[in-house]
C-alpha cells in the first residue's frame, strides 16, 4: 500500500509543484527533431502505468528538457514508429516496451530500438547500451570480454543438473532476464537445486548465470553519468545474518557516505570501457576489504536512483523511510527529485558530449 501511496504523492507533487507547464506549452513544436518519448503502449494498462516507476522517469526526462529550455516533440503510444532523422529520449521498461510479454523481453526491445535507428534516430538508450539492461549473460560475457573484475560466473543450461550438482555449495543462481534481487536464488543443496530447477523448467528459463558467493555484509551502489560519480550509497544487510542480497526490500540500511575515493577513477575507466553514457553498478569486495580490487556484480544503463537518506532520519531503516509522508523531506518528494536530477545530468552530457544533433527541421 505504502508505494501506492508515495508513487500517487510523488505524481501529485510533480504535476501541481514542479513541473513548468507554461514553459513546456512554449517549448513543444511538431517540427522539432528532438523527441521525448512516453508511455510507448498507450493506451494500454493505465493504471499500471501510473503506479509504477516508469512514469516518474519519463516526467523526468521531460522536466530536463522543458528545463533546459530545448524545443521537443512529445510523442506519447507507438506513433513512434514514423519518426526519422530524430533525437529521441525514451525510458526502457520491459512492462510498457514488451507489448507481446515475452519471456526473454531484451531481443525484443533490441529489436525495436534498432529499427528507429536504422531510420537515422540518435536513441538515449542506444541500442548498444540497450545490450546491457537486464541481460545479464551479455553483461558477464561483456566483463570478461573486457577484463573487468566480478565474481567467478558462467552460463549454464538449465537441464544440466549434473554440471550443478558438481559445484561446491553454496552458489548462486541468477536468471538471465532480470532485476534488483528478482530472480536471484542461493542454492544450499542438492533439495534446493531441484527445487529451483523445477521453477525456471515451469517459468521457461533455459539457461542461468551461475555465481560464486563473495564474503561480503554490504556493497556499494555507484552511478555513473559522463565522467562523474553523481551518487553512491553503501546498502548493509543486518550483523550476524547470513548471505542474503542487499536489496533495501530486504531490510538492508543505507549509508550515503564512506565512498572509496581511490576507486572513483575506475569506476568511470570501467563505464568508458563498456562505452556507457550513464551505469549504476552493484559493488562488492572479498571480506569488505575496499583496498582490495573491486568486482562488479552487475551494471544497468537505465536504473531508479533512491534520494539520499536525510540526515536526521539516519537511524531510520531506508524501507521505512519510505512510509513516512508526514515529514518535511519525504521519499516521495525526493525521489523525484533525484531522478530528475539525473535526468538533467545525462541530457547535459548528451549535449556537451555532441551525442545531440538538433536541427529542428521538419521529418
Amino acid at each position: 500500500m505504502y508505494r501506492f501511496i508515495y508513487q500517487f504523492l510523488g505524481i501529485v507533487y510533480f504535476f501541481f509543484f514542479k513541473f513548468r507547464w507554461i514553459k513546456a506549452i512554449k517549448l513543444h513544436n511538431k517540427k522539432s527533431d528532438l523527441i521525448v518519448w512516453m508511455w510507448p503502449n498507450y493506451p494500454h494498462q493505465p493504471f499500471e502505468y501510473f503506479g509504477r516507476s516508469i512514469i516518474v522517469s519519463e516526467l523526468a526526462n521531460l522536466y530536463a528538457v522543458v528545463n533546459a529550455g530545448m524545443p521537443y516533440r512529445l510523442i506519447i503510444g507507438r506513433k513512434i514508429g514514423k519518426v526519422k532523422n530524430s533525437n529521441i529520449i525514451y525510458q526502457v521498461s520491459h512492462e510498457f516496451m514488451n507489448i507481446f510479454k515475452f519471456i526473454h523481453y531484451p531481443p525484443f526491445l533490441l529489436g525495436t530500438v534498432k529499427a528507429l535507428e536504422s531510420q537515422n534516430n540518435n536513441l538515449f538508450l542506444s541500442s548498444a547500451e540497450l545490450e546491457y539492461w537486464e541481460n545479464k549473460d551479455f553483461m558477464h560475457e561483456k566483463f570478461k570480454e573486457l577484463n573487468i573484475s566480478h565474481p567467478k560466473s558462467f552460463v549454464e543450461n538449465t537441464k544440466n543438473l549434473a554440471v550443478f550438482n558438481s559445484l561446491p555449495y553454496p552458489f548462486i543462481i541468477k536468471e538471465v532476464n532480470s532485476q534488483g534481487s528478482k530472480g536471484l536464488h542461493k542454492i544450499e543443496n542438492s533439495e534446493t537445486l531441484l527445487s529451483i530447477a523445477k521453477d525456471l523448467a515451469i517459468k521457461g528459463e533455459q539457461h542461468v548465470i551461475v555465481q560464486q558467493i563473495v564474503n561480503m555484509t554490504k556493497d556499494l551502489r555507484v552511478t555513473i553519468i559522463g565522467e562523474e560519480v553523481v551518487l553512491a550509497y553503501w546498502r548493509i544487510n543486518p550483523p550476524n545474518t547470513e548471505w542474503r542480497p542487499t536489496s533495501t526490500t530486504h531490510g538492508s540500511t543505507v549509508d550515503f557516505g564512506n565512498f572509496p575515493e581511490h576507486w572513483k577513477s575506475y569506476f568511470i575507466e570501467i563505464t568508458k570501457r563498456m562505452k556507457l553514457t550513464a551505469a549504476a553498478y552493484d559493488v562488492c569486495w572479498e571480506h569488505d576489504d575496499v583496498q582490495t580490487q573491486p568486482m562488479i556484480l552487475e551494471v544497468s544503463p537505465s536504473f531508479q536512483p533512491n534520494p539520499n537518506l536525510p540526515e536526521y532520519l539516519s537511524h531510520v531503516p531506508f524501507k521505512d523511510y519510505k512510509k513516512i509522508v508526514f515529514t518535511k523531506q519525504p521519499f516521495f518528494k525526493e525521489r523525484i527529485n533525484t531522478v530528475i536530477k539525473m535526468a538533467e545530468l545525462k541530457l547535459k552530457f548528451y549535449k556537451t558530449a555532441g551525442l545531440l544533433k538538433i536541427n529542428n527541421t521538419e521529418n
